[in-house]
């Protein structure tokens, strides 16, 4: 956790059906690292929900970046190394800080309570007044993401919270709740082994009130280009928030895998600093 990229991950269990979760603060951009920093990647019952986009060949997006540079256009970096592709906050449709550092503020690994936390604020200078996210792993192997940031001092600040996942080709409304804070992800057919049901993970906004989900076709964004490639079945889940000057949120999302019971009480939504 001292270095230039800290990293975090955990697992409940060496079984199949084991949680794995992780999730890295450190640099952001510059040379070949990406805009990741806050990202996270889960897995339950042997598939991979929040997901990395893929990476690909260079020269797709080296001969585009050559062509817009002779014509004098602007360029955007691939989708796979962009901010939108990440699991991370986007504020106001910027790209975090360059360089930034976010260093890892504190770290546990003991069975009755492992988590990480980040301080993002170096990522979100001049985007937010301070930026802080979590991760933690319950016995039950659930996992909740949980962010706590500032905004600074104008009118209002638009903050996209977003996983990527490559696992839910059917994803549709339907498998998102009336009130818009309950979704459930399914795995395609594909890998599902024989006689078992799809497998499933349920994701519940803890917190805001006023929080919802949306689902996005990721190839039919305005961030895709023709020289990313991406598959028709890539689904990204979508939180936007629209917030007022100086107002402090937290952000919670609780992670249940399907072979989790459904009867498991919800954890409470409790401050980072009381991690």
């Amino acid at each position: 956790g001292k270095g230039l990229q800290p990293l975090a991950s955990f697992r409940s269990s060496w079984e199949r059906d084991a949680t794995f979760a992780a999730m890295k603060g450190g640099v952001s951009g510059g040379g070949h690292q990406h805009m990741d920093v806050g990202g996270f990647v889960i897995d339950a019952d042997g598939l991979r929900w929040a997901s990395d986009a893929p990476s690909q060949s260079y020269d797709r997006e080296a001969n585009a970046h050559a062509k817009a540079k002779a014509e004098g256009r602007p360029f955007e970096p691939a989708f796979y190394r962009d901010r939108w592709s990440h699991n991370i906050l986007v504020v106001d449709g910027q790209k975090p800080v360059p360089g930034s550092q976010s260093p890892m503020l504190a770290f546990s690994d003991k069975p009755e309570n492992p988590h990480v936390i980040f301080d993002l604020s170096p990522a979100y200078k001049g985007q937010l007044a301070q930026a802080k996210r979590g991760l933690r792993l319950y016995r039950e192997r659930s996992v909740v993401v949980q962010d706590e940031f500032t905004t600074l001092g104008k009118d209002e600040t638009q903050v996209r919270w977003a996983i990527l996942t490559r696992n839910s080709p059917e994803l549709s409304k339907a498998s998102i709740s009336d009130d818009g804070k309950r979704l459930i992800l399914r795995q395609s057919a594909k890998g599902v082994p024989e006689g078992k049901q799809p497998a499933t993970m349920e994701m519940r906004i803890l917190s805001p009130a006023n929080a919802t989900f949306e689902v996005l076709v990721t190839n039919n964004q305005p961030y895709i280009h023709d020289y990313d490639r991406m598959s028709d079945s890539d689904r990204q889940v979508v939180i936007n928030l629209k917030l007022p000057a100086d107002a402090m949120q937290t952000l919670t999302v609780h992670f249940r895998p399907g072979s989790v019971p459904a009867d498991q009480p919800l954890p409470k939504v409790t401050p980072l600093s009381e991690w």
